[in-house]
């Protein structure tokens, strides 16, 4: 004999088999079958719950696709711009020839500095006279010569204090600057200083000094220098 029974809530089923068992005396083999079905009314508990899962618990698969960022990409365009310029500036210092290794000094009120010992050995000759012009607009003045060693030293440095006068009684200007040796004319004047090319006895050479910020006062006539310190090896 084979019984069927179907339950709609799956916690009834012990007292509904029990029964059967206690109402259903027989010699003949019996079989059950218990078949348990949900229950609508019931609200699901954690215990019949099998196999779900909600977007909120496991997002990284039912919720929207995780954005990962481009890595940003670097704009080497100010950078190349920056260069440039700097590239430009270093041309532009270097074809007007400022290669002085030391500021050059300016007083109104010092009096002449003494010569140096060793500035008697020193020919200074055909010396003239150009300006030019700044970055800043500004007014360059440059004065040009031969410079010859007469001593028996070699020469690896020059500093000559020059005097720039003017017609209104005031006092003149001086001012203190390296001499630079010419080393090229073209395309551009181009200097160095003294120690890169040591002046030995007996040599001769061309000469550039430079001038920047002379007083407006200056009567533009050629101004008197001498020089102030020589070093020797």
């Amino acid at each position: 004999m084979k019984i069927t029974v179907e339950l709609h809530d799956v916690h009834h089923a012990a007292p509904v088999f029990t029964s059967l068992k206690m109402h259903k005396r027989t010699d003949r083999p019996c079989q059950i079958l218990l078949l348990t079905m949900p229950d609508p009314a019931r609200k699901p508990t954690s215990h019949g719950r099998i196999g779900t899962m909600s977007a909120e618990s496991n997002p990284g698969i039912f919720g929207p696709p995780q954005s990962h960022a481009p890595a940003e990409k670097r704009n080497w365009l100010p950078v190349a711009v920056a260069i440039g310029v700097a590239v430009l500036a270093l041309l532009l210092v270097v074809l007007l020839g400022h290669h002085a290794s030391q500021p050059s000094t300016s007083s109104a009120t010092a009096g002449p500095a003494p010569a140096d010992p060793y500035a008697g050995m020193l020919e200074l000759s055909n010396i003239h006279m150009s300006e030019s012009e700044n970055f800043a607009g500004g007014k360059v003045t440059y004065l040009d010569g031969q410079i010859t060693n007469r001593g028996t030293r070699t020469v690896t440095g020059i500093l000559v204090q020059v005097t720039f006068n003017n017609d209104l009684g005031e006092l003149p200007q001086r001012m203190t600057v390296p001499l630079n040796l010419i080393r090229a004319h073209e395309p551009y004047i181009d200097t160095e200083h003294v120690a890169a090319d040591p002046l030995l006895p007996g040599a001769s050479k061309e000469f550039r000094l430079i001038f920047e910020g002379i007083t407006p006062i200056w009567n533009q006539q050629m101004p008197q220098g001498q020089v102030s310190h020589v070093d020797t090896k």
